[in-house]
């Protein structure tokens, strides 16, 4: 089985970020010595309405869950393993599908309710979103990242990085719920579709913000965890001019940690932007400078960029 690569410290590069100019950005600080034009989306409302599959938690584990760097280090390195073991999950594929299958198994044995949506593709095939759904808040935060990759590449940091991000942080509010409701979604088909246009993507957030938005059941904020593995720079990315309130409290709990933090507007590059676009607050957390994302040498993440993005997330939800 090959090994991820785990690397403590690397070398900033050139941001290999897909070819959308920045508008004018404003920068948080932390303290010293810390480190388009709308398109219209594909329309789900004419396929069937989606299969969704929920069961019942597990009895809750009694094992405490260690959560010093090393420990959790250990932890994520095994999550990037498996990943690495499936290869490339393009959407749709049985490899994306032995994704979903996999997270789902293991929320499950995390001791979590577990629902699998059914995310009908325009090629005829399938691809599914996972979600597990904790504590008993009023308040309801969604916290995302994709599972596919573009074909021919094992996306470890795109979006493996998130993937490991959200199962952790299933383990720990698994262990201690946290206290507002989270919805923690392993979004299917988030890439380009093979074979079609740029705007044939994001498939599963789509689908469960438009969902939710006709049940006026939709979350008081979302948060894409979306290639956060590699690169020094850290983005709170909001979609175009959209409510910035979510990615504006993101950027203080950073910055509250004493990790330094670039606030930015883009477009659709994200799963942030269907949630957007239905008015929910959202935002992207990213590091743009890998210049190996969307090819084959995207095999490597940061434990440290990890460890950071995990506290930044816990610190938001706590505060929230």
């Amino acid at each position: 089985m090959k090994r991820a690569i785990l690397i403590v410290v690397v070398a900033a590069t050139a941001c290999s970020s897909p070819a959308v100019a920045p508008p004018a950005e404003t920068t948080t600080t932390a303290p010293a010595g810390s480190s388009t034009t709308t398109v219209t989306p594909n329309s789900t409302s004419t396929a069937p309405p989606p299969t969704t599959t929920t069961t019942a938690p597990a009895p809750p584990r009694r094992i405490e869950l260690d959560r010093s760097d090393d420990a959790t280090a250990s932890r994520l390195e095994a999550d990037a393993d498996a990943l690495l073991t499936i290869g490339v999950r393009e959407a749709g594929t049985a490899a994306e599908a032995e994704t979903a299958d996999w997270l789902a198994r293991s929320l499950r044995a995390a001791g979590l309710a577990v629902t699998v949506e059914t995310v009908p593709l325009p090629n005829d095939r399938e691809s599914q979103n996972v979600i597990a759904r904790l504590g008993t808040g009023e308040s309801h935060v969604v916290i995302g990242g994709h599972m596919d990759t573009i074909v021919g590449s094992p996306g470890l940091d795109d979006n493996g990085s998130g993937v490991i991000v959200l199962r952790e942080l299933a383990r720990r509010y698994a262990e201690t719920p946290p206290p507002i409701t989270v919805s923690l979604v392993f979004f299917g088909a988030e890439e380009v579709l093979s074979g079609y246009s740029r705007d044939f993507h994001h498939f599963g957030s789509r689908q469960m913000a438009a969902r939710l938005g006709t049940a006026s059941n939709l979350p008081d904020a979302m948060v894409s965890v979306d290639m956060v593995g590699i690169g020094e720079t850290l983005l709170a990315v909001t979609y175009l001019d959209s409510d910035p309130t979510a990615a504006d409290a993101v950027a203080a709990a950073a910055t509250g940690l004493g990790i330094d933090i670039t606030r930015r507007s883009r477009g659709d590059i994200s799963d942030h932007e269907g949630f957007a676009r239905e008015g929910t607050p959202s935002v992207m957390l990213w590091r743009p400078d890998n210049p190996n994302y969307h090819t084959a040498g995207d095999d490597v993440v940061r434990v440290d960029a990890l460890l950071d993005v995990i506290a930044i997330v816990e610190a938001y939800v706590a505060g929230y």
